[in-house]
C-alpha cells in the first residue's frame, strides 16, 4: 500500500460517486425517478401517525398534571389540617 488511509478512501468515495460517469441525462433521469417513488410511496406513514397520536397524549397529559396539580395539592393541604 503506498498511499495513506485518507487517499485510499478518497479514492474510492471518486470511483463509486463520481460525476463524470454519468451523463448528464442520466442523472435526471435518476433523479426523477428516484422523486417518483418518494412521492408515491407511503411506508412508514402509519408509524409516523401513531408517534403524532402518542405525542398529543403526551402534551395533554402533562397540561393536566400541570392545571390539575396544585388543586390536588391545595385539598390534601385541607385535609391534613381538619384531621387534629
Amino acid at each position: 500500500m503506498s498511499g495513506t488511509v485518507d487517499e485510499t478512501v478518497q479514492h474510492r468515495f471518486r470511483e463509486k460517486f463520481a460525476s463524470h460517469s454519468r451523463e448528464p441525462r442520466e442523472e435526471k433521469v435518476i433523479m426523477r425517478k428516484l422523486l417518483a417513488r418518494l412521492i408515491t410511496e407511503d411506508q412508514g406513514t402509519e408509524t409516523l401517525e401513531w408517534g403524532l397520536v402518542c405525542g398529543l397524549i403526551v402534551v395533554g397529559a402533562i397540561t393536566a398534571i400541570a392545571v390539575i396539580g396544585p388543586k390536588i395539592t391545595t385539598m390534601w393541604n385541607n385535609v391534613s389540617a381538619a384531621v387534629p
